[in-house]
C-alpha cells in the first residue's frame, strides 16, 4: 500500500520535473523548428536534461554510482515520456505514467519484485537494459506513420 510520502514524492516529481520538461520540450520543438530532426533532437535532449536533473540527488550526499545508475535509467524514461507525448499530444499521459512509476518505486521494499523493481535497483545492467529497452522503443516511434503523427503534434504544439 502506498505510503502518504510516497504519494507526495510522486505528485512532487511530475509538478517539478514534468513540468520542467514540457516547457523544455516546448522551447526545443520552437528552436529547432526549421532544423531537420527536431523531433529527434528535442527527445534526446529533453530525456538528457531529464537524466541529469537526477544529479541533484548528489547535494543529498547520495552516492554518485546509485545517482549516476538512476541518471541512466531517466535518460531512456525520459525517452519514453517526450515520444509519449509527442505521439499522443496527451500530456496528461505523461504525469500519469510518471506518477505510476514514481509511486510503485517509492512504495515498494528495497527488494521489490520484477521489472517494477528497476527503478529503484542501483543495479548498473538493470538500468542499462531499461534505457536500451527504451531507447529502442523511441527509434522505432521515428519510423513511418508514428514519425508523421509526432510532427504533426509538434507543430500543433508551437503553433507551426
Amino acid at each position: 500500500m502506498p505510503t502518504e510520502r510516497a504519494v507526495l514524492w510522486s505528485l512532487g516529481a511530475i509538478l517539478f520535473e514534468e513540468g520542467f520538461r514540457y516547457l523544455l520540450i516546448i522551447v526545443l520543438l520552437e528552436v529547432f523548428k526549421v532544423q531537420r530532426g527536431q523531433i529527434e533532437l528535442t527527445i534526446f535532449l529533453s530525456a538528457l536534461f531529464f537524466g541529469l536533473i537526477h544529479y541533484a540527488g548528489l547535494l543529498d550526499q547520495g552516492p554518485i554510482f546509485i545517482i549516476s545508475t538512476q541518471a541512466i535509467f531517466a535518460f531512456g524514461y525520459g525517452c519514453f515520456l517526450a515520444t509519449l507525448y509527442l505521439y499522443s499530444g496527451k500530456f496528461w499521459l505523461v504525469l500519469l505514467s510518471h506518477f505510476s512509476l514514481d509511486l510503485i518505486a517509492f512504495s515498494l521494499s528495497a527488494g521489490g519484485g520484477g521489472i517494477l523493481s528497476w527503478y529503484g535497483n542501483n543495479d548498473l545492467l538493470s538500468n542499462g537494459l531499461s534505457m536500451v529497452f527504451a531507447l529502442v522503443m523511441t527509434l522505432i516511434m521515428f519510423l513511418g506513420k508514428q514519425r508523421k503523427i509526432m510532427q504533426e503534434n509538434a507543430a500543433r504544439l508551437i503553433n507551426a
